[in-house]
């Protein structure tokens, strides 16, 4: 028996990007919707669906049964998946954001050791790779062509800038875009327009004493005088859920 890759979560955004990227290797997708699964499914080559519900024990080791890698595209905070891939020798990939989840799989390092499992954990939060680690997988590939090195998202280069930024995109995305279904580029562009307005011109923020982003932009610069952004009056009218 062939031993595959599950994708949990993978009929989701990220899920179908890397069935498609994997495409000829045996792939499972799976999640709590076995028909998007399976209507997913169809769609490629070598790719199963299966019925998979972290909650549900029974389902759970059966998804897991001829799997030799998983691919958690789901988030969650609790590491139950990661248990039951150590449990089963799987490796496992998370590409989830949950810091919670970060903490408390951490501390299954051991287990995982003893298991034989390498678990790659966090690819979600911090989706990049040092300089270090690049050149060594150069080195260790025998070489590349070209090698390139980004530094931090706004140019200084220091780790605690990127912290803002993945901020930003996680509250971007579960309040604005995981809650929307977007039904072409232009309704997509309008409502990621109206929730950047919000978050910058009209949305007050716990860290920065409940003032506004805008309001401490115009403070530093030493006027507060200053325009501030001009909000489409659809940012702060609610609207119902795809």
């Amino acid at each position: 028996m062939t031993a595959r890759i599950l994708i949990v979560g993978g009929y989701g955004v990220v899920g179908r990007y890397l069935a498609e990227q994997l495409a000829g290797f045996p792939v499972t997708v799976a999640g709590r919707s076995l028909d998007k699964a399976q209507r997913f499914a169809q769609t490629l080559e070598h790719v199963q669906a299966r019925y998979l519900d972290v909650q549900d024990r029974a389902s759970l080791h059966k998804a897991l049964a001829d799997v030799q890698l998983v691919v958690s595209c789901a988030p969650m905070d609790e590491p139950t998946l990661l248990r039951a891939a150590i449990a089963r020798g799987c490796d496992y990939l998370d590409i989830s954001e949950r810091t919670a989840f970060l903490e408390r799989a951490c501390v299954m390092y051991e287990d995982a050791l003893e298991a034989g499992v390498t678990a790659v954990i966090g690819m979600g939060l911090m989706p990049d790779i040092v300089n270090v680690m690049a050149r060594a997988a150069v080195e260790r590939l025998g070489g590349a062509e070209r090698h390139d090195v980004r530094i931090s998202m706004d140019g200084k280069g220091r780790w605690i800038d990127n912290v803002f930024i993945e901020r930003f995109w996680r509250s971007l995305k579960y309040e604005e875009v995981y809650l929307y279904a977007y039904s072409d580029l232009n309704e997509a562009r309008a409502g990621l327009e109206r929730y950047i307005c919000y978050y910058n011109g009209a949305r007050r923020h716990s860290r920065l004493g409940k003032n506004t982003p805008e309001a401490v932009y115009r403070e530093s610069m030493g006027n507060p005088a200053l325009p501030g952004l001009l909000i489409p009056a659809g940012a702060l009218t609610p609207r119902p859920c795809s």
